[in-house]
């Protein structure tokens, strides 16, 4: 690969000529801060800084902003928003280009014709001519960089004095080749090594690399926040709270007559009014109207919703949003130039569209300290020279090309032209920094990883095909499509090094990531991924799968449970909104800002009810311990109150005495386990289905819906732990509240209770569970009870009544026993089809290893189902063992697409349609 200047080799180049001319502006800066003379006026500029620099003095008026431009040719144009943004956007890149754009539909001329109306920075810039130049640069001897690098309207800019010198960003007869690459598993690795390598560094002195609009950007910010790194970041007007909420505040008010109190209480609350928690339930219209007392601030926000179709967005604005939060807001009307229109709802969607997809906005200067210094996020697609010492770079695959299909505006034959352009922006970038990372994926979507295509035009010496006879062996090689990472570095490691957060030196390590061996027990969790998958275990194991909002909020949620056992007194003390809003200020912004205040109010309730929960049930701390060692995050709760002891009774680690067994439960409490599930809830049908473990064992079902052990896997560790057990472990589901709230009930802790409890027998689950097993008018007639005629049909057809053949005609005997006979005391035909159907209804009751009981949310196990589960699951650590002595499976047992591990699983994992068959 041919060899780019650096930016100190640059400097040197230019520095004794009076102004630099670049195409990047992070060059133009790293230039300007490598001046060590005194200057006046501009040194290192791009045309586009240095036109807009002269807009007012050559037009006579400033430049018009994105914003307003959109706005205002929406306005002229009769289009919406979202089709005028978008066209003007296809328009300013065209004319990177071309002088102009080109096949421009009817809607499309119209948006081009009314943009040229209007003193835009690319209109400026194409009318600038030789003849204007000596107006910026005058006299001045200038230095043009990189002009391979200059678009159409750049090339507007470059100066036809004979004070110009030209320099070209690389260097003749000297090549660049990179030496290492590291290929690791999946994003999150690779986000994770990044991260590790900021740490070490330091946060000013790194750079990361990557695609600023994919996956990896979610990975590397998460992975910075857990690292507790300061990060670069530009903040959106999205990001903004005030703004959030006054957009919210004007969609309630549209929808006054149909939302009710709850909806609207806590942003009430916000903006100074306040409305009691008990009138959540009221319209809110009608509480309006009603003679409650209400404090002026609420009297006066209500009235402003009641009428706000009749306000001004500005005045809307004045009279609601506290006055610290007001900049924010005014700012954005002010843009949008909707400050004195009416509010509707057409206006409203246009703000929202803005907000969350026109970057061009004044919020800037809100950026939060912590975003403004740090590691710097550099986005592949649109940089060139990076100016710090310290470069990783991420993935290097597919999503650091740029799609040129999309620029349907300029002439086809000109692509070829923009491509060698992209292929030496990203020779450049490669190149940036004293110390290089390279870390790239090993698959992508269940397939090996395939080099970004600007390698191969880099890399490779293409020949002629009458020249190929004459090439040496070495000469073929190159000439080679480079299609794997191995074709472009000396030397591909594999493998993450060890990386420890907390507690440890900067000394770095290279030692890989390795499974230490077979497990002596499964979690619940883990047992369940092996069954689905021997794949997916190992590569659990390996890597840890990626984050999600969902886990995030329940891991809080846990948090708290164990909190609120341990420490009754604080947690009451200040109560469980205290709490809940500590969990929602920090998960609900993980969500859309639409949905945002949708997961606040689920916070809400899951919080609230789990304290009732615990209340009920009695739950005392016991004796204090420390907290579970392998328990990767703290407990924020534990840490905001500077404890560090947990109740004995919380979080409880149990591993099997005589069983491959080994987990943690949320609550024990008089031999009852506890689980607190913070996810959406399931009625008894739906777990019954979970727990069927049947299809999963058999495998090859490609099975989509999730599967559990939960139930059977915590009785059995409880029993063999040799602890006191009443056979009993309860779900509570605090969702099920929200959705009752939702439907207009009052929470109750009991709906959000599911039970399942251990039977030692078929006739005592019969007897407790099976009320409507014989409820049918033929067997009610007769008198036939459940547990009875099991007791009967069991001495003549054995013990397990799944394996029942009801046609057996020794049936008889039972039927004499229990009095099912005919009005002549005889054996008659409709006595032998009650009996088969009495039978076979009993049979049924137990076909499946989990079963629903006639009482009310509440589900049973027989204890010969639980002793075949132990023993299945015996033999199948026997054979995680087997799998580590000898062959590994390698077929997928389940749907490649719904694994957590398909990115860092092998090529033959299923991928795309499967019923189109492809592999």
């Amino acid at each position: 690969m041919e060899a780019v200047r650096s930016i100190d080799e640059l400097y040197e180049a230019v520095k004794g000529y009076d102004m630099v001319l670049c195409n990047d502006a992070p060059l133009a800066t790293a230039l300007n801060n490598r001046v060590d003379k005194a200057i006046l006026g501009h040194f290192a500029v791009t045309p586009r800084q240095l036109a807009a620099s002269k807009a007012v003095e050559l037009t006579g008026k400033p430049l018009i902003d994105d914003i307003r431009l959109v706005k205002r040719v929406s306005v002229d144009t009769g289009y919406s928003l979202r089709y005028v943004h978008g066209e003007i956007g296809n328009i300013k890149t065209a004319l990177r280009y071309a002088k102009e754009p080109r096949n421009l539909g009817r809607k499309a001329k119209r948006v081009w014709n009314a943009f040229l109306y209007y003193n835009t920075l690319e209109r400026l810039m194409m009318s600038i001519e030789d003849k204007h130049l000596p107006e910026f640069y005058g006299s001045k001897r200038v230095a043009v960089v990189g002009s391979e690098l200059f678009d159409e309207l750049d090339k507007h800019m470059i100066p036809n004095s004979p004070g110009t010198d030209f320099f070209e960003i690389t260097k003749e007869d000297s090549d660049f080749s990179i030496e290492e690459i590291r290929v690791l598993g999946n994003d999150r690795q690779i986000a994770e090594c990044a991260a590790d390598l900021a740490r070490r560094c330091g946060p000013s002195d790194v750079a990361i690399v990557m695609d600023t609009g994919g996956a990896m950007a979610d990975a590397v910010k998460s992975a910075l926040y857990r690292a507790e790194l300061p990060f670069i970041n530009s903040l959106n007007i999205s990001d903004l709270s005030s703004v959030r909420d006054f957009l919210e505040f004007i969609q309630l008010a549209l929808s006054f007559e149909t939302v009710k109190v709850r909806d609207v209480r806590e942003l009430m609350s916000a903006y100074g009014g306040g409305i009691a928690g008990r009138y959540d339930m009221y319209y809110l219209s009608k509480f309006a109207g009603t003679k409650i007392r209400k404090s002026n601030r609420t009297e006066e926000i209500l009235r402003v919703m009641s009428t706000v179709r009749d306000r001004t967005f500005g005045e809307v604005c004045k009279s609601c949003v506290p006055s610290a939060e007001r900049p924010s807001v005014t700012m954005l009307l002010d843009q949008m130039e909707c400050d004195k229109e009416n509010v509707s709802q057409d206006l409203l969607d246009d703000l929202v569209y803005a907000v969350n997809n026109i970057s061009d906005l004044d919020h800037n200067e809100q950026q939060s300290k912590d975003e403004k210094t740090g590691v710097l996020l550099v986005d592949c697609k649109n940089s060139v020279y990076v100016d710090r010492p310290v470069v990783v770079y991420t993935g290097m695959c597919g999503e650091w090309e740029t799609d040129l299909t999309v620029l349907d505006y300029i002439d086809p034959n000109k692509r070829l032209d923009i491509e060698d352009v992209y292929t030496l922006r990203f020779k450049a970038l490669i190149q940036q920094g004293s110390v290089r990372f390279y870390l790239a994926n090993a698959t992508k979507g269940g397939r090996e990883a395939v080099p970004c295509k600007y390698f191969d035009a880099c890399m490779r010496k293409k020949h002629y095909a009458w020249e190929w006879d004459e090439l040496s062996e070495e000469e073929k090689a190159s000439d080679k499509p480079i299609t794997k990472f191995e074709q472009i570095a000396e030397r591909i490691v594999t493998g993450t090094w060890k990386i420890e957060w907390r507690d440890r030196s900067a000394a770095g390590g290279t030692d890989l990531m390795e499974d230490q061996g077979p497990p002596e027990a499964f979690s619940t969790s883990s047992y369940i991924k092996f069954l689905e998958c021997p794949r997916q275990y190992m590569l659990s194991r390996l890597a840890r799968t990626p984050d999600r909002s969902a886990t995030y909020t329940g891991d809080r949620i846990h948090d708290y449970a164990e909190f609120r056992i341990s420490y009754p007194d604080i947690a009451k003390e200040n109560g469980p909104d205290y709490y809940a809003e500590m969990i929602a200020s920090e998960c609900a912004p993980l969500n859309s800002p639409d949905l945002e205040n949708v997961e606040r109010s689920k916070i809400f309730t899951a919080v609230r009810m789990i304290d009732r929960f615990i209340e009920s049930v009695g739950t005392l701390p016991g004796r204090m311990v420390p907290r579970a060692p392998d328990k990767e995050e703290k407990n924020v709760f534990l840490l905001h109150h500077g404890l560090e002891l947990t109740s004995e009774n919380s979080e409880v680690q149990l591993t099997s005495r005589d069983s491959p067994l080994h987990g943690i439960i949320d609550m024990l409490w008089e031999g009852v386990i506890y689980d607190f599930k913070s996810g959406k809830d399931n009625a008894p049908s739906d777990l019954i289905k979970k727990y069927d473990l049947t299809k999963l064992k058999e495998g090859g079902s490609r099975l989509t819906e999730h599967k559990d052990s939960q139930a059977m896997f915590y009785i059995a560790l409880l029993e063999s732990c040799g602890m006191p057990s009443r056979n009993e472990f309860d779900l509570f589901y605090p969702q099920q509240a929200y959705r009752g709230q939702l439907e207009g009930r009052e929470p109750d802790v009991q709906s959000c209770i599911r039970r399942v409890v251990l039977e030692e027998s078929w006739e005592d689950a019969l007897r407790r569970h099976g009320g409507n097993v014989l409820s049918a008018g033929k067997y009610t007639k007769y008198n036939l009870d459940p547990a009875n005629l099991y007791v009967n049909c069991a001495s003549i057809l054995g013990p397990d009544p799944r394996k029942w053949d009801p046609e057996s005609r020794s049936l008889e005997a039972a039927a004499v026993s229990l009095n099912v006979l005919g009005k002549k005391r005889d054996y008659n035909k409709t006595c032998t089809g009650t009996m088969i159907d009495a039978a076979n209804a009993v049979r049924k009751f137990f076909l499946k290893d989990i079963q629903r009981s006639s009482q009310p949310n509440t589900l049973f196990i027989v204890r010969p189902v639980l002793e075949k589960f132990k023993e299945d699951l015996r033999r199948d650590m026997d054979r995680l063992h087997s799998y580590y002595r000898g062959e590994f499976p390698t077929d997928a047992r389940i749907k490649c697409s719904i694994c957590d591990c398909r990115d860092m699983c092998v090529c033959e994992c299923t991928v795309g349609d499967e019923d189109a068959g492809s592999e």
